[in-house]
């Protein structure tokens, strides 16, 4: 028997699970043959049994949502029982107690279910995720409803690339598989019913990444046809000043239809929802002037007038998706899901958002087909197929005249990210086949998984080129610094995964429930696709093949939950283990595409021929794995105490710890082995400093061992992370009137990732040695948060009928971010153009005005600057909405809706991260080893160089219901 006594066989499924009841009168007394029916509160969806002689009755493979039962028998009143909750893979317990009936009219009564105390803070069905107003569309806006997720569902302090994301329990992969770029897939929030974090979840079958996955599951069809659409339009300046943008706009429009093809057999849902969004990129006003005279240049000079800065991203998107389920039998059910999205030409958002104007033209798809069969053969042995197949492809699109150009003294961009030009395309096929048995109070669960992976890249384009110029007046006269790479334009590899599992699942007690599992791995990378490189083993010995080829992990789990009184007003639920992250393909694809054959010309000094630069021979550039590679490897534990005050409000408070190892960390082992001097404050020099007005890098070739080579990275697994948190949680609901949410998470991240938020590989190159004062790269984390939060409610009127008001303050503390110096200035010759920390020298001009406004400047005055010491401004939102009923039924209903989102917008700036500027009147100076570098304070430390938010926006919509 399972937890509350169900045979767990019924309730284990991972997107589905079961209600189990009995059905009493006043006095206790079972009521045998009552009528049940359980009504989807979504869909209408309605199926019907009798209970038992004992009153038992028992819904079994119930899909993830909120539900009414109608409790009728001869000689009682009806009793409907409203929002009933159901989770995956859980068992819910309904007590219905009828009352006697008397002489007056047939009255239904009405009782609010009253869960259980433990459910979690991170899990929302659909009414949750439409209750508020949000300007995106996409699955990842689930995360601003919880506070421990941020927007690329990046939770706990690492990124959305080690965040798993399952549809009805199988993955889906992330179409761009990186911590700096990393995007969910764009599949609409109206295909979903529920959404859960699995934060205290330690289920063998959850696999994907190092960090706690977000499982949603699809709609389901109701048992009678229904049609939906909406539309919206928005319009709005988002000029807040010093930042300014255009005025942007955006159209929504959706249809549903679903309903049975065989009533209570088989039903099915379809939806279509197409969009445009155009998010204007704010930055800073004095950059207004900059970016004329940049695109004056370049038409005057070169006959370029299409270059010109990136002020507005726009992305027009359609999808489709649908459900089949279909059951037959006593106990089996077939189920098929599938997706598809198709993003067509959108300007995007930079990678690295303080490049301020840069972008690219996107092409991309997103689709998954699942399908699985669950079936009972008997009340103790079970089992589940599920097979899938996912796809996501992102094309950043390189225009001739928008190559990446970049103005060191205005941290101004012009043209192409030139981290995202290239092609990121993934697709995998994944099986899962489980087992289920049943056995006293122990519930038993083993089978095994594979995800077979296949990914396209195109990393490095074709002569492809990077301009550097110190600021506009050098772009005119072209004198400039210019990386051109030359090599293969896409690789193509494989990644498969394979996986068993075993898993007991007991209840040691009436009310205490313990889950003990493992899993175990197995990784196959592609290192027989790699070309060693003759020449550089010559020199070093070192292969870049080293790594093992096959590598499999053990992670046991363990999970419990505790009921303390019969009531269920108190539940303590923890999990533990570990969890293993897939090895990231991005780092695949970068080591197959730079194995030599890759190139890289660098050139200094005067030319004419921007956007273009003469193809010269070059030197190879080399990526090699550290022997032992292996993807991250997170030990977790996460406790939640659950306290039910009322029937209508629940308390939550918990926490969690984690410590992730194996995390992915470069090295150049083609540095020079010795600096060949140092700065005027003893950081290490490992070349010849070469100055053109506020720009410094290193004199091309001086700064290698080996002069055949260019940038040799090892990348090894020696980065750690470690995480705390405290969470609380606040949810009260009474019926359909109001409904309130209060979320709160205090949390610390350290790690040695150094860059982590970065997709230049170049710029996560650590800037220093460790030495007898450790590694500088120990510090805060680039994901740390300590504070987010979210207050939420919705009230309906109760004097105006089908009113209903809903409103949504989120807030989180700024970003970390480390005071050094612009983009294009390499401070320690090291061949990388943004990974140094500044010197806190006081005796530079106009330090002190800037020490008394930041204690991250004055406390560490004398010093070079810690890794992540300052922080950005705190962010605050708020997203309001008004929706009117114009009519309603059981079957229709009609609603205008108006929304006005960042009401409410402070703070989500990136602020400018440049402590000093190089003065550009005045030279290096040399004297011995040492070289003076002229810098001055830079007014704008701080101040907000691009905002990440559209600014404020108003919607109207109709939203109809057949």
């Amino acid at each position: 028997m399972g937890f509350w006594g169900v045979p767990a066989a019924h309730a284990q499924r991972l997107a589905e699970g079961a209600i189990r009841g009995w059905v009493r009168n006043e006095s206790g007394t079972a009521v045998g043959t009552a009528l049940i029916t359980l009504r989807d509160r979504l869909t209408g969806a309605g199926t019907t049994l009798e209970s038992a002689r004992s009153g038992e009755f028992l819904f079994r493979l119930v899909a993830a949502g909120e539900y009414d039962l109608m409790v009728e028998a001869f000689g009682h009143r009806p009793l409907r029982v409203e929002r009933v909750q159901v989770r995956g893979g859980e068992t819910t317990r309904v007590d219905a107690v009828l009352r006697a009936s008397g002489n007056e009219l047939t009255v239904v009564d009405v009782q609010y279910f009253t869960a259980p105390a433990g459910g979690t803070s991170g899990r929302f069905t659909a009414a949750d995720l439409g209750r508020y107003p949000w300007s995106g569309r996409s699955v990842g806006a689930v995360a601003r409803l919880t506070s421990n997720a941020d927007a690329t569902l990046g939770s706990e302090g690492l990124p959305g690339s080690m965040t798993g994301l399952y549809v009805n329990g199988l993955p889906v992969g992330n179409p761009i598989p990186h911590a700096g770029a990393a995007g969910t897939p764009s599949f609409p929030l109206t295909a979903f019913r529920q959404a859960e974090f699995l934060t205290t979840s330690a289920d063998v079958e959850w696999s994907l990444g190092a960090a706690p996955g977000l499982s949603a599951q699809t709609m389901t069809a109701p048992s009678r046809l229904e049609v939906r659409t909406f539309g919206d339009w928005t319009t709005g300046p988002a000029e807040t000043s010093p930042l300014r943008a255009p005025v942007h706009s955006g159209l929504q429009a959706g249809a549903i239809l679903s309903g049975p093809l065989i009533t209570d057999t088989s039903s099915f849902v379809i939806g279509v929802e197409t969009w445009r969004l155009e998010t204007p990129i704010a930055f800073a006003a004095r950059f207004d002037s900059i970016a004329a005279q940049v695109a004056t240049v370049a038409d005057e000079m070169y006959g370029r007038p299409d270059a010109s800065v990136n002020r507005l991203s726009r992305s027009d998107a359609f999808s489709a998706f649908g459900r089949l389920d279909w059951r037959f039998g006593e106990g089996s059910t077939v189920s098929a899901s599938a997706a598809i999205t198709s993003l067509s030409r959108a300007r995007s958002m930079p990678v690295l958002v303080d490049r301020v104007g840069a972008g690219s033209s996107l092409e991309g798809m997103d689709a998954f087909v699942s399908a699985s069969l669950a079936s009972r053969f008997s009340d103790r042995f079970g089992q589940e197929f599920r097979l899938g197949w996912d796809r996501g492809v992102r094309d950043f699109a390189e225009d001739d005249g928008r190559a990446s150009t970049l103005f060191v003294n205005d941290a101004l961009a012009v043209g192409a990210d030139p981290t995202l030009v290239g092609r990121y395309a993934t697709h995998t096929l994944r099986v899962r086949e489980t087992l289920h048995y049943s056995l006293g109070e122990h519930f038993f669960k083993a089978g095994f998984s594979a995800d077979l992976a296949s990914h396209d890249h195109a990393l490095i384009p074709q002569n492809r080129n990077v301009f550097w110029f110190s600021s506009a007046d050098a772009f005119a006269i072209g004198s400039g610094y210019v990386v051109q790479t030359i090599g293969p334009s896409s690789v193509s590899f494989k990644l498969p995964r394979y996986g068993v599992f075993v898993q007991d699942e007991m209840s040691l007690a009436s009310r205490f429930r313990l889950l003990l599992g493992a899993r175990w791995d197995m990784d196959v990378l592609p290192l027989d696709d790699v070309n060693p490189h003759v020449e550089w083993f010559r020199l070093t010995g070192m292969l870049s093949d080293s790594a093992p080829s096959r590598h499999g992990r053990l992670s046991p789990r363990l999970e419990f939950e505790w009921r303390p009184d019969v009531a269920g007003r108190w539940s303590v639920r923890g999990a533990g283990g570990v969890w293993d992250a897939p090895s990231d393909p991005l780092l695949f694809g970068e080591l197959l595409a730079n194995d030599g054959r890759t190139r890289m010309y660098r050139s200094y000094g005067a030319f004419a021929d921007w956007p273009n630069s003469s193809t010269q021979e070059g030197v190879p550039s080399l990526t090699i794995l550290a022997p032992g590679f292996q993807g991250a490897r997170s030990t977790r534990g996460a406790l939640q105490i659950s306290h039910r005050l009322s029937s209508a409000v629940e308390l939550q408070f918990g926490g969690v710890l984690r410590r992730t190892e194996k995390l992915p960390r470069r090295i150049d082992l083609n540095r020079a082995a010795e600096p060949a001097g140092t700065d005027q404050y003893g950081r290490e020099l490992y070349g010849s400093l070469a100055k053109q007005g506020a720009m410094i890098t290193a004199e091309p070739g001086s700064n290698r061992r080996f002069a055949g080579f260019d940038v040799v990275s090892s990348i090894n697994v020696d980065g750690w992370s470690e995480h705390q948190a405290f969470n609380v949680a606040l949810n009260a609901q009474v019926a359909s009137a109001w409904t309130l949410e209060a979320r709160y998470t205090f949390s610390r991240t350290r790690d040695n990732w150094f860059m982590a938020r970065e997709a230049a590989g170049t710029s996560a190159i650590l800037p220093f040695d460790a030495d007898e004062r450790g590694d500088w790269t120990e510090a805060t984390s680039d994901f740390d948060i300590p504070h987010r939060g979210l207050v939420g409610a919705e009230v309906r009127l109760p004097y105006l009928r089908g009113v209903r008001l809903a409103g949504l303050f989120r807030f989180q503390s700024g970003q970390p971010f480390t005071p050094g110096f612009r983009d294009g200035v390499d401070a320690n010759a090291d061949g990388s153009l943004r990974n140094d920390p500044a010197f806190l020298d006081s005796g530079v001009d106009g330090f002190g005005q800037l020490a008394s406004n930041w204690d991250c400047i004055r406390e560490n005055a004398g010093s070079f600057a810690p890794r992540n010491a300052c922080r950005a401004g705190s962010a605050s939102f708020l997203d309001a909405r008004i929706a009117i009923g114009l009519f309603g039924s059981d079957n229709s209903r009609a609603e205008l809706i108006l929304d006005a989102l960042n009401v409410i917008s402070r703070g989500a700036a990136v602020p400018d991260h440049a402590l000093y500027l190089v003065d550009a009147t005045r030279p290096l100076e040399h004297a011995g080893t040492v070289t003076t570098v002229p810098l001055v304070v830079n007014p704008n430390f701080g101040a907000p160089l691009v905002r990440t938010t559209p600014g404020r926006m108003f919607r109207i919509g109709l939203s109809l219901k057949y």
